[in-house]
């Protein structure tokens, strides 16, 4: 059974070990040092412990990835949400994301951005109700920014 635990500051040695091995492999394929997850600092990960709502991903009670959620009132942000490399592909992002969506039941609006380039990552998301937004930026050659989001309705309930 997945669950979301909340974080706090004290784990942000976790946080960042996990990052580094969850995005080790886009890091070397990107080469996005600016950018990427992998290259947080450990001040800059416990800043955002504080500042958002950070939570371990569990399946059982084992620590499969995370999920950060920057609440702005009206809406949140996914920001990010990670799976460690040995459990992906098991459906635990997903379920995670929808998770969180039942912590923030007055939040209508989500959004998250990702990599346009990285089309598993992409279809995870349109297939949770997420749409591309139009906006786009690059990174670099060949590494582009893609912001989608997702509305909720009474019919989505």
């Amino acid at each position: 059974m997945i669950k979301l635990e909340l974080i706090i500051h004290n784990n942000a040695d976790i946080v960042k070990n996990m990052l580094e091995v969850s995005f080790s492999e886009l890091l070397c394929k990107y080469q996005d040092y600016d950018t990427s997850p992998a290259c947080k600092t450990l001040d800059s990960i416990k800043s955002k412990i504080i500042s958002s709502d950070y939570y371990f991903i569990k399946f059982d009670e084992t620590i499969v990835g995370a999920i950060r959620i920057v609440n702005k009132g009206e809406s949140c942000r996914v920001s990010p949400v990670f799976i460690l490399p040995e459990y992906r592909h098991r459906g635990y992002a997903g379920k995670a994301m929808l998770i969180a969506e039942k912590l923030y039941p007055h939040i209508i609006k989500w959004e998250l951005d990702t990599i346009k380039q990285e089309e598993y990552l992409v279809n995870l998301y349109k297939n949770l109700g997420y749409t591309p937004t139009g906006n786009e930026y690059d990174i670099k050659q060949g590494m582009t920014i893609i912001f989608m989001q997702k509305i909720i309705t009474a019919e989505s309930l």
